[in-house]
């Protein structure tokens, strides 16, 4: 009776690791498909916050436009023929107080073709690849030396190549902020 016994109980456990055998598959493709929808999952949350972030970023530059408005006034070419002058009007809500940070580009047409400059602020005098500040800021009664709202300025640019005559010309400004703006004019 005794063996009988004994051999009953490696029957049955022989039955249930057989049982715990044919789980182990099922139990590893489970663990596989949870960490699979665990990942699926936690991607579409990054893609939703990548999307929102992206939203976030395109009414914050949709702002910063609508505060930043600086129209170019007038581009006057004066002699020596390289030499520009800028006129800017703060329309926005913002001051432009950081000259270094605004980029100024002119595209203009030389004696060998088309000219993309980007001019480089100065403090100093303007000479070739250079603008500044030609004046200080028209009726400039409150902030000193920044741009408030409905104020002028006139900017000095220097070409680093004599423009063609009779040619158009193109100035685009950056404030710092990313907002751009653009005039079209004619070398006499």
């Amino acid at each position: 009776m005794v063996g009988e016994s004994l051999i009953g109980c490696r029957l049955l456990q022989s039955d249930n690791a057989r049982d715990v055998s044919g789980l182990l598959p099922q139990a590893f493709f489970v663990s596989i498909l949870l960490v699979a929808l665990a990942v699926m999952g936690r991607g579409a949350i990054d893609t939703n916050a990548r999307l929102y972030q992206s939203q976030v970023l395109q009414a914050t530059s949709a702002l910063d436009a609508a505060r930043d408005s600086v129209q170019i006034e007038s581009v006057t070419p004066r002699s020596p023929a390289e030499d520009l002058i800028i006129v800017l009007r703060n329309d926005g809500k913002r001051d432009v107080v950081n000259w270094t940070a605004v980029d100024l580009i002119v595209i203009y047409s030389t004696a060998t073709g088309t000219a993309t400059e980007s001019l480089q602020h100065t403090n100093g005098s303007a000479s070739a690849g250079l603008w500044a500040p030609n004046a200080g800021v028209g009726s400039d009664l409150y902030e000193p030396g920044i741009l408030n709202l409905d104020e002028t300025i006139e900017l000095r640019a220097h070409l680093s190549a004599a423009p063609q005559s009779g040619s158009n010309g193109r100035v685009m400004l950056t404030l710092d902020g990313g907002a751009t703006f653009s005039h079209t004019f004619t070398f006499p």
